[in-house]
């Protein structure tokens, strides 16, 4: 067998040239473990799309007559050299092709990429179902091997009990509809709904944001949709609203289970749970006999599954230092029980460090002993305002304020090592988004620059000094308002107070309450003037470390609440 690299301009010859490109389509359909991520198809559009990122590499092999036997598809990170499998880190399956009586093509393979190529390495992740490995034994030259075993769920669309559970939830689950995307501008048309779904989440879980973080991840699924069933797409819509998506690759008789998103503000609704059920009906009566909901320990994916099996991820070392830094990874990992203590302490003392290199040693130093004085001596009010429906003053103020924007969450920085990271305010803004609550933004020139937040329908109202207020009757409560350092003095509370007023008011409240730190002086004002009025005050009196609650009624000026809260507050 004669093994061949070839670079980019090979590889552009390669899928220019019609013959050339249907030689590896029929290695691909001759190669029993193939799956969609291996097709000379798949390979052009990822190849195109990254072709600023990525150089395009192939290992070939041909055997005597000439006739195409194996192919490695991998591509050269032109940022730092590393090799990787074609579609990384978009393609759920690496791996090579070739034909049953080319067991051996692997091995020439990677021999040639550890003679000819600069690379310590390669990894590839998640091998298809059914790659031959019994040639790992007969591996010479100095090259190490590790495999990983990766638990993979999968969803039979035969088995009776998922097509049980599907009438079961669509019972009550409301007017959702599933559409199937089968052309580019159909996908074009919600793409960017999709993406700030999926970011937004990706965010709040590990803070990625793929979409954001990498533009061409929108173009790549794009250019996916022209391909010839390659790509399985579909939305779930409320109205003309995109609750739930998803985009997956097709592999044969399966599909995998590729970006699924959901809008937090439906999360009532379970609209991902509605679309992952819808979507395995529609792919069963499209003829699909498997949901491959894809490696890994994704507990909301696999508890859809019907069974389970096994994929592994190979990691060739071709340099023996390579091998080296892994063996002491591995003794790293066995030792990290013993590190946790350390590890929580330089935990800490990062926390420590950010801070400081934010805003300067002297200013934090002084935050951080104010925050100390603050609990251990004081004082503090909350003040609770409210103001009747029949009062909110008849404006168009705050029209340029989005609801419920993601696309705008998703812009938040912090200005100051004092406010919540992007990851915390992103999950808590999910958290809030999924029990109902409205967010009002306004953003300009890429930075969030307002947010704060409506609760429509509550009984109930909190502070930030650990009171909670019984409010009269169904109510709405305006809160947690918050304005960019360098676009405070422009109006923006203000106008977002309008427009929640008035939105609470067509919603059928009839009061609505705002609470604030009797301190912020500008709030209160803000507050003020809208109209709102004194209607509670939460006191909490700070005495070494122990605090004391109450509540006071503009009415009466009386303790309200039968108990007086005690409690002991621990210093931070």
């Amino acid at each position: 067998m004669k093994i061949r690299i070839l670079d980019a301009s090979d590889v552009a010859r390669v899928l220019s040239d019609r013959d050339r490109f249907a030689e590896w389509q029929q290695l691909a359909r001759a190669c029993p473990w193939a799956t969609a991520y291996q097709t000379p198809a798949f390979a052009r559009s990822w190849y195109a799309v990254y072709r600023s990122t990525f150089a395009p590499l192939i290992v070939e092999g041909r055997a005597p007559n000439g006739a195409l036997v194996g192919l490695l598809a991998l591509a050269i990170d032109r940022r730092n050299e590393e090799v990787v499998a074609v579609g990384a880190p978009h393609a759920l399956y690496h791996g090579w092709i070739a034909t049953p009586a080319a067991s051996d093509f692997i091995l020439g393979a990677l021999a040639a990429c550890g003679r000819e190529l600069s690379v310590d390495q390669l990894t590839l992740r998640h091998l298809p179902k059914g790659t031959p490995l019994d040639w790992m034994h007969r591996m010479r030259g100095g090259v190490r091997l590790a495999t990983r075993a990766v638990r993979r769920g999968l969803v039979s669309l035969d088995d009776i009990t998922v097509e049980a559970s599907l009438h079961h939830d669509l019972n009550g689950a409301g007017p959702g509809r599933l559409e199937t995307l089968t052309a580019r501008p159909q996908l074009e048309a919600v793409i960017a709904e999709i993406a700030s779904q999926y970011d937004l989440r990706g965010a709040a879980r590990n803070g990625g944001m793929p979409f954001r973080d990498d533009p061409q991840t929108r173009q790549l699924y794009l250019t996916l949709i022209d391909e010839p069933d390659l790509l399985h797409a579909a939305v779930l819509k409320v109205g003309d609203t995109v609750v739930a998506s998803h985009v997956g690759v097709i592999n044969g008789p399966s599909v995998s289970l590729g970006l699924v998103t959901c809008s937090p503000a439906h999360a009532a609704r379970s609209p991902r749970r509605l679309l992952l059920l819808l979507l395995a009906r529609q792919l069963h009566d499209e003829g699909y006999r498997v949901l491959d909901l894809n490696p890994g320990d994704d507990e909301a994916r696999n508890q859809f599954a019907t069974h389970a099996d096994h994929v592994q991820t190979l990691t060739v070392f071709l340099r023996r230092r390579a091998y080296a830094g892994h063996a002491a990874v591995r003794l790293a990992a066995r030792a990290q029980h013993r590190t946790l203590a350390v590890t929580g302490i330089a935990s800490r003392v990062s926390e420590v460090r950010r801070r400081v290199s934010s805003l300067g040693l002297a200013p934090a130093l002084l935050a951080a002993l104010q925050g100390r004085l603050a609990r251990c001596w004081s004082l503090r009010e909350f003040r609770m305002y409210g103001l009747p429906a029949s009062e909110v003053p008849k404006t168009e103020s705050g029209a340029d304020l989005r609801r419920d924007a993601i696309d705008d969450l998703l812009l938040y920085r912090p200005f100051s090592a004092n406010e919540m990271s992007t990851k915390e305010f992103l999950a808590d803004a999910v958290q809030r988004l999924e029990e109902g609550q409205h967010v009002y933004t306004f953003a300009a020139d890429g930075v969030l620059l307002h947010y704060s937040w409506l609760i429509e329908r509550t009984g109930r109202a909190g502070s930030d000094f650990g009171h909670e207020f019984g409010l009269p009757g169904p109510a709405a409560v305006l809160w947690s308002d918050y304005t960019w350092p360098d676009a405070r003095g422009r109006g923006l509370q203000t106008r977002s107070i309008h427009r929640r007023l008035r939105d609470a008011a067509a919603a059928g409240r009839t009061r609505m309450f705002i609470g604030v730190r009797a301190e912020n002086w500008v709030s209160r004002h803000n507050i003020e003037k809208v109209g709102f009025r004194p209607w509670a005050s939460g006191w909490a009196e700070y005495r070494l470390g122990r605090v004391k609650r109450w509540i006071t009624y503009a009415q009466t000026g009386e303790a309200a609440g039968a108990v007086t809260l005690v409690a002991r507050h621990a210093l931070k």
